[in-house]
């Protein structure tokens, strides 16, 4: 193995000179900005698609590729590697201003300005350009790993197969693009070994390299990926925990890079050298460049031995023919215990049935299996979209997913229904042929059908009735109507059962529905308490009459008793004022005055017996008054 003739250097900065030379770098400027660019556009291409993929579906959740999105990560880091070096070379010319400049003779303390704007530069250079950036993408790229790593491996966003082949087109034209950057910083490095006309040249290559291999790979995996479909996982995850450790070397070199230039004043090489692409880009060839680096860093010489030298020679052989056999290994096919296949040959499907086994076919790209799973259970809702969280929400006013609101009678009324029906592929030759040839996507006509039967269902009743209907009974004649179409059709799918999962309004009207509902419990319960109120009155009024009515008798038969006890007082008195009126009369005036002088002070004299009586109106005085 021939070995250059130049020594790259891992150091961050070039070997140190009396000054740097000028203008040598100029006629290079225009290809490292033709790199940023390139790269800058691919990592938008990349990202658009990796992230957005093919566009948002009707649940608007966003699609794309885990392969496309670590191409799309390390197309950045490559494009922040060019844009260092495009910057290096503005350092370097604003250097030679510094150097030029001369201290003028009115003020021998005025500082450099050129040397001022180096200092900003430099700073701006690490920092805003080299370390932010990397920062930014190292903590993307740990989001990506975690996100996917945690995911189930079917929720991991692939490249759909009818993709592969474009997008692996498209793979192949950006890493020809890139060898022919790779090829071009190579010469430069070559033909300027004491790198002053580029110092950045050799990294420059080995990031070109890099990309152009990782492109290159990404072409195979999908271009394999209908023979082996876990390889783009595997790369994907290759890709994204090469470019960490890369990102995780890059910035310790960025830390030490900005403190060896703030020591060396005249000279500026970027750090964008990095000794893992060092080490497997070197040579451009991946296994060349280890043996070169082995032999370069640490003396470890392999030019006297055959063994390792025949290794180096034929590993691409070896590897082509690797891909050989797993080209012809293609033509074999393993049909699982559980399913039955159909053989297709140059898009020619055949009727005979492939049992389980190991069965034989024309290899990638002529011939295929499509293998169909008879013994298990296939579900499929209808009247809504399954929602991604694999989750039913049986409280209908929660709205998960997607439902579909089916007209009632007049067109003045919608229901929504969710059922999952559960149906298997027939397993009789008939009916497998039927569902394998008859239809090219027989699920969405399962799907279909389904619908038209609940609309038959649905059309000539009302929100009520349908209410009211026990799910069972509805269940039993949605299976019945949906079976008869399918056997009508010849799709060769048995119905097992229809299972009705909630039967409601639409949950878009959930609230107006719920509001009528309350309306309705608010009318129901203030007729009650009026019913209440209303009873509790003519209760209280019947008390109260009762109460009168005792009370009125209570008085009457209390005035009849004191009418008949005056009616007895004034004859007794009558009688008396007949037999004696004038003791009748003495005795009246004497209780009149009884009741006059009663409670007053009186003083009597009796003029016959010249008697003093002080009468104190006591009761005593009175008493004894009386008794006289």
């Amino acid at each position: 193995m021939e070995l250059p003739k130049h020594n790259h250097s891992l150091s961050p900065t070039p070997p140190t000179s009396a000054e740097p030379v000028r203008g040598a770098e100029g006629s290079w400027r225009g290809m490292i900005l033709s790199t940023a660019i390139f790269a800058g556009v691919s990592a938008i291409i990349l990202f658009a698609y990796g992230i957005f993929g093919f566009g948002f579906p009707q649940d608007y959740i966003p699609r794309g590729s885990l392969l496309i999105t670590a191409l799309g990560i390390q197309a950045v880091f490559a494009g922040i590697t060019s844009f260092l070096a495009l910057h290096a070379g503005t350092i370097r010319r604003k250097i030679l201003e510094s150097l030029d400049w001369k201290q003028p003779t009115w003020g021998e303390n005025t500082e450099n300005p050129y040397q001022i704007e180096v200092d900003q530069a430099k700073i701006i250079h690490f920092f805003v350009l080299g370390m932010i950036p990397n920062i930014i993408m190292v903590l993307f790229t740990l989001r990506t790993l975690y996100i996917n790593w945690n995911a189930p491996a079917d929720k991991v966003l692939l490249i759909p197969s009818g993709q592969s082949i474009l997008v692996g087109l498209l793979c192949m034209v950006g890493c020809i693009f890139w060898l022919m950057l790779a090829r071009s910083y190579d010469t430069i490095a070559e033909e300027d070994p004491q790198k002053e006309a580029l110092p950045e040249a050799k990294p420059l290559a080995e990031m070109s390299w890099e990309s152009c291999w990782w492109m290159g790979l990404c072409t195979a995996a999908l271009f394999l990926k209908l023979i082996f479909p876990s390889i783009e996982l595997f790369l994907a995850y290759a890709i994204l925990l090469w470019v960490l450790a890369v990102s995780v070397e890059q910035f310790c070199r960025f830390i030490l890079g900005w403190f060896q230039a703030k020591t060396q004043k005249n000279q500026f090489t970027s750090p964008i050298t990095v000794f893992l692409r060092y080490m497997v880009f070197v040579q451009g060839n991946p296994i060349h460049s280890l043996f070169y680096t082995l032999e370069q860093k640490w003396g470890v010489s392999f030019r006297s031995s055959w063994a390792i030298r025949f290794v180096a020679r034929a590993t691409l052989p070896a590897i082509l023919l690797a891909l050989l056999l797993s080209w012809l290994l293609s033509s074999l096919y393993v049909v699982r215990i559980n399913e039955l296949g159909i053989r297709r040959d140059f898009g020619k499907l055949h009727s005979e049935i492939l049992s389980p086994g190991l069965h034989l076919k024309l290899p990638f790209p002529f011939g295929s299996i499509t293998t169909y799973p008879v013994k298990e259970i296939q579900i499929m809702p209808i009247g809504f979209e399954q929602p991604k969280s694999q989750r039913i929400s049986y409280l209908w006013t929660h709205k998960e997913a997607k439902e579909f609101e089916l007209a009632l009678g007049n067109g003045n009324e919608a229901i929504a229904i969710h059922a999952m029906v559960f149906y298997k592929i027939r397993e009789d030759k008939e009916g497998f042929l039927q569902y394998a040839l008859q239809f090219q996507n027989p699920t969405d006509t399962i799907n279909n059908f389904a619908h038209h039967c609940l609309t038959e269902l649905t059309r000539n009743s009302t929100l009520d009735t349908l209410l009211a209907t026990k799910r069972d009974v509805f269940a039993a004649e949605l299976l019945s109507r949906l079976q008869n179409y399918i056997n009508e059709n010849q799709i060769g799918v048995e119905i097992i059962d229809v299972a009705m999962v909630s039967l409601h309004p639409p949950a878009d009207v959930a609230d107006a529905y719920l509001d009528v509902i309350s309306a309705d419990t608010d009318a129901k319960r203030v007729v009650t308490q009026a019913r209440g109120t209303a009873n509790a009155a003519v209760f209280h009024a019947i008390r109260d009459y009762n109460r009168m009515v005792t009370d009125a008798e209570t008085m009457k038969y209390s005035r009849i008793a004191r009418a008949h006890a005056e009616e007895d007082d004034y004859i007794a008195a009558a009688e008396a004022y007949r037999l004696n009126p004038d003791c009748y009369r003495m005795v009246y005036w004497l209780d009149s005055l009884q009741d006059i002088l009663r409670g007053k002070n009186l003083i009597l004299v009796d003029r016959s017996l010249n008697i003093f009586y002080d009468m104190k109106g006591t009761e005593s005085s009175e008493n004894q008054l009386m008794a006289e």
